[in-house]
């Protein structure tokens, strides 16, 4: 088995630098949505889990694509937080052509999952 060793010039280099920056810049930002989402939720009674994924009904399609932005609670947004951000900041960072094919797959194949098989007469966050 080869371990793979970065380079240690392009590790050191600003180029890095600067990518691992955006990489946390892209992944702090939508972490801070999720969070403005769920304060406005929250303080104005938005009730917008109503926008989630409901199983097999032409009118719940749109939760597939909202769903991943609403949580069911301040529990729920605070142990999702931290590891979307340092998975985030890691897959932007160290994989970016990569990222670019797997995170619309990651964020849009759970709900299609959902609305395909989950229990109907459900609304899933």
């Amino acid at each position: 088995m080869q371990v793979h060793i970065p380079d240690p010039d392009y590790t050191s280099s600003e180029r890095a630098r600067a990518n691992f920056r955006l990489a946390a810049k892209i992944a702090l930002g939508f972490v801070v949505l999720l969070w403005l989402i769920q304060l406005l939720n929250g303080g104005l009674d938005l009730e917008l889990q109503r926008f989630g994924v409901h199983p097999r009904e032409f009118a719940g399609l749109p939760g597939i694509l909202l769903a991943p932005l609403l949580h069911g609670g301040f529990p729920h947004l605070i142990t999702n937080s931290l590891p979307l951000l340092v998975l985030g900041t890691v897959m932007l960072h160290l994989y970016p052509n990569s990222a670019i094919k797997v995170i619309p797959v990651i964020y849009l194949g759970p709900g299609i999952a959902v609305w395909l098989f989950a229990k109907e007469s459900t609304i899933h966050v």
